[in-house]
């Protein structure tokens, strides 16, 4: 955040702006406008600006009716109305409409002005602490979607191929055919307890922090083998694996295996008649470094 404050005074008394910019130029970056056209097109070009001052009696258009025409437009400056005729209903219309920080009396005097720009500068950087606070939370809640969705997609499947082996078993009479069952049913269903301890840890513990370590393919592409080796019997579909690592490879591995089942469970879901699913480790890292998942 900019160290010096921009400050914008409207005044269609010449002498006034003079004397504005005279008395603190050397303090702060003063711009001035005679009129409010005027005005509207220094604040589209200064987008720093932080405090406003605006003379009420303005022709054409009143202080405080411009001020509230361009809050929507120019949200974040601090507005100020001066103002030698501050009765009750400029108060009352002010606050209501021009959403004004504060009043100042003409003329006014140097002291008066100093504080009134240290209070709406600190005013201005709070709502910017908080508004970037608000971003930051917003862009956690749509993290917490993707998550609850990816998590919500990624169960589902292996769920599914253990209930249809549960329906396939309940068609055996052989002891020996249902115990193969259960015995995959069993695998396959540690495999998935561990995927969910792995994404609870990774997303409770680390919230979101990359955590890189060296992958070893081999044993990654081993234990999706086994997490998807229930579906695969169930629905009749080859799955061919492919490693070849000839170098060291570093990614989080949490993100790297939350990446692999929204790939494979696509693939499984949306199967071509070849009933094949090929998975390699260089296909695996040329997509994410195209999509800049490290």
């Amino acid at each position: 955040m900019q160290t010096e404050i921009e400050i914008l005074y409207i005044d269609d008394e010449a002498n006034n702006l003079v004397g504005f910019k005279a008395n603190f130029r050397y303090d702060y970056v003063i711009h001035t406008a005679s009129n409010t056209a005027e005005a509207e097109k220094i604040l589209l070009s200064n987008p720093d600006i932080r405090v406003i001052f605006c003379d009420q009696r303005m022709p054409g258009e009143l202080g405080i009716d411009f001020l509230h025409r361009i809050k929507k437009d120019y949200p974040k400056p601090i507005r100020i109305l001066l103002t030698a005729y501050a009765d009750m209903d400029t108060v009352i219309d002010a606050i209501n409409k021009g959403h004004i920080f504060r009043f100042v009396r003409k003329p006014w005097m140097g002291e008066e002005i100093i504080s009134a720009i240290e209070e709406a500068n600190k005013f201005y950087v709070a709502n910017s602490l908080l508004e970037t606070k608000n971003q930051e939370l917003q862009k956690a809640y749509d993290e917490l979607d993707k998550f609850a969705y990816s998590v919500s997609h990624d169960l589902r499947d292996p769920l599914t191929g253990v209930l249809s082996a549960v329906k396939l078993g309940l068609e055996f009479n052989s002891i020996d055919r249902i115990h193969e069952l259960l015995t995959l049913m069993d695998s396959s269903l540690v495999s998935l307890d561990a995927y969910i301890d792995s994404l609870r840890d990774y997303y409770l513990l680390r919230r979101g922090e990359l955590m890189l370590s060296e992958i070893n393919f081999d044993e990654l592409f081993d234990n999706v083998r086994q997490f998807y080796k229930m579906y695969t019997q169930n629905k009749d579909v080859t799955f061919d694996i492919c490693v070849e690592q000839k170098e060291p490879f570093h990614c989080d591995k949490a993100i790297l295996e939350l990446i692999l089942h929204n790939l494979l469970s696509n693939a499984f879901k949306y199967q071509q008649k070849s009933r094949q699913i090929h998975l390699s480790n260089y296909r695996l890292m040329y997509l994410i470094n195209k999509r800049s998942l490290l």
